[in-house]
């Protein structure tokens, strides 16, 4: 009897483990199916809501503006009035229904739960649509985008993730990471959207006169500077950025490494003083001048003084008119890496002429992160130059 009931046991065993095993693979089947689903759902509603922005792509493309600030506006436009909160990629736009985004983000920081739907606008027609969730204590989000392929939209895959850090700053900028190991070497973790509005006229002033200087591979707005010291002011720097804008055209000269070139005395001093009220010897004094050819030696940046990727961008948050057309301008880096809506600020004066013609006239910087402006990059020195590239004059 005793050996009888052990095998009933057994094959009781045996019933309940099988048993177990198909409710779980049932149950896992479920959920694979319903999770399918709900990608394929999601897909068709992105593929129908590209579609609604159909017309505006094709006219964009065929004027070749898909890089536009205008066609993102459009873009923008529509997914505001299909009920999104949506916002262009460099925050150039102000967000349409950011009430919405607002609310979630006051949800979250009185840690009860909320849900959004935002949406970042990208060049060439690109959409991302983000879906953060958060259950009071932590925070997760669903990334999936639209592009587009051969005329039609294409919908990349579901990427989810645990938000590892957000912040909602005074500035109304809503920042969230995903987590990268060290040594990761993607695209950065880090989003930024700027939820609460700012003033047209202080986008207007941003556009037309800092974002074509902006903080890329120069230290205009990050130094302290004017008209009688522009000592810690970099000329070749200026003289890059300066160029396309004055003479309409990409600078000619290759950045091959190490590459040296003697760029003509007008040239290179025309380029600097229609916008900066500079003499020539203030030039010359912190540049390498050549006097007998009246050639200015220029040396592009190379692979040991490139600038990093992903450095800020400037906002204008404060215009006040001093009077005899000079304005002063409050200028902020916005910096998405490092998760700040104030890595720089800076109080820029420029004057406008009564022809249109305008000049900058000096920078005061008020606050700075307490690291520096750690995404400049300084150029060589002589020393380091002649060193790694074994050339001298």
């Amino acid at each position: 009897m005793k050996k009888k009931r052990t095998a009933l046991g057994v094959k009781a065993a045996v019933l309940v483990f099988v048993l177990g095993c198909s409710i779980c693979f049932f149950g896992c089947s479920t959920a694979q199916k319903e999770e399918k689903r709900k990608d394929e759902t999601l897909e068709k509603n992105l593929k129908l809501l590209a579609e609604g922005y159909r017309e505006i792509y094709e006219s964009a493309e065929q004027d070749d503006k898909l890089d536009s600030i205008m066609f993102q506006k459009k873009i923008v436009d529509y997914l505001g009035e299909k009920g999104y909160a949506a916002v262009d990629q460099n925050q150039r736009i102000n967000m349409v229904n950011f009430e919405q985004a607002e609310a979630y983000c006051q949800r979250a920081e009185e840690g009860k739960e909320a849900e959004i739907v935002l949406f970042l606008v990208m060049e060439q027609g690109r959409i991302v649509r983000y879906e953060l969730r958060t259950d009071g204590e932590k925070m997760n989000a669903a990334v999936c985008g639209i592009s587009w392929k051969e005329g039609e939209p294409v919908v990349s895959e579901l990427h989810e993730f645990v938000v590892s850090y957000w912040d909602y700053t005074e500035k109304g900028y809503l920042f969230i990471e995903e987590y990268h190991p060290s040594g990761y070497d993607g695209a950065p973790g880090q989003t930024a959207f700027r939820i609460r509005p700012l003033d047209e006229e202080l986008r207007a002033w941003n556009e037309k006169y800092v974002m074509p200087i902006g903080y890329e591979r120069n230290n205009l707005l990050i130094t302290d500077w004017d008209a009688q010291d522009y000592s810690q002011v970099d000329f070749y720097d200026l003289y890059e950025t300066c160029y396309s804008h004055i003479r309409g055209e990409h600078l000619p000269y290759v950045p091959e490494e190490g590459a040296e070139y003697m760029v003509p005395k007008k040239e290179f001093e025309e380029v600097l003083r229609q916008y900066f009220s500079l003499e020539p010897e203030q030039i010359q004094q912190q540049t390498q001048y050549d006097s007998l050819t009246e050639c200015y030696h220029y040396r592009p940046r190379g692979l040991y003084d490139c600038q990093m990727p992903y450095g800020p961008y400037p906002e204008v948050t404060a215009c006040e008119e001093m009077g005899n057309g000079t304005y002063k301008l409050t200028v902020e880096a916005v910096w998405i890496r490092g998760k700040t809506d104030q890595a720089c600020r800076s109080e820029f004066i420029m004057k406008i002429g009564t022809d249109g013609e305008f000049q900058y006239v000096s920078n005061r910087v008020l606050e700075i992160e307490k690291d520096g402006a750690v995404w400049y990059q300084p150029r060589l020195t002589e020393e380091q130059w002649k060193e790694i590239y074994k050339k001298s004059f």
